[in-house]
């Protein structure tokens, strides 16, 4: 996610409880957006900040199907999400975010974290290019 997003995000996140686990959505800092995805022109032409979210049950069983031919509401109540639970789980994360933005006097947008972010990948490419690395 676009790292001045990232107090938004966690913020909700920690008001959702996951359906099965029944502790705070929120577990990990989240890593950086890749490129060749639906949100690559908003992030990367746009300058729109950006946030990828999705439940993952276990790294045993990562969602393997997306944009497969198997990506389909039968695959997913047989073997995704039956229940819908992480489904409901993650419109609520999405409501409580856009009623935090909605409702916010100054945008919730964290651009010191962004700026601390970018410093960071500025040094990892120095020590990159430094070291040949890359």
């Amino acid at each position: 996610m676009t790292p001045s997003l990232l107090d938004l995000v966690k913020s909700a996140a920690n008001d959702i409880t996951d359906p099965v686990q029944i502790a705070s959505t929120w577990t990990s800092e989240p890593g950086r957006l890749g490129s060749g995805s639906d949100y690559t022109v908003f992030l990367d032409h746009l300058g729109i900040p950006s946030v990828d979210m999705s439940f993952v049950i276990s790294d045993d069983a990562p969602y393997g199907v997306y944009h497969s031919v198997y990506d389909s509401f039968s695959w997913m109540t047989r073997f995704g999400d039956p229940d819908f639970t992480y489904h409901q789980a993650m419109t609520q994360m999405w409501g409580l975010m856009a009623l935090r933005l909605s409702d916010a006097d100054l945008l919730p947008f964290n651009y010191v974290r962004y700026a601390d972010e970018l410093r960071k990948y500025i040094d990892e490419l120095d020590v990159c290019l430094l070291t040949f690395l890359c």
